[in-house]
């Protein structure tokens, strides 16, 4: 079983890179456990979905769990990454592209 989060940031593709490394860098001990993916340019879709939310899409990027270890985790990935990017610079969604709101 996989879980994963896709993440819709307004920061451009290297931006998101730089945010990226820095969750890494304050977030390694629960980060470790997870994948991330290339950063990418925005999907069509995503950016009709964040604009409900008032958020101009620019890059996005998964996050995945792999049954590796640290499932303890899982929950705090939303938090880590509203907390680094900012609440007003990103959007975690669900597989259903349900918002999962900032804590």
């Amino acid at each position: 079983m996989s879980i994963f989060v896709m993440c819709s940031s307004a920061y451009a593709p290297e931006e998101t890179r730089q945010k990226i490394a820095e969750a890494n860098e304050r977030h390694h001990d629960i980060l470790k456990h997870f994948w991330i993916s290339d950063v990418r340019g925005p999907l069509e879709h995503e950016q009709e979905h964040a604009a409900e939310y008032g958020i101009t899409v620019k890059s996005g990027f998964l996050i995945q769990w792999n049954k590796e270890g640290g499932a303890e985790y899982i929950p705090d990935i939303p938090r880590i990454i509203y907390e680094v990017f900012g609440r007003n610079k990103v959007l975690v969604f669900d597989l259903d592209y349900e918002l999962i709101p900032p804590a």
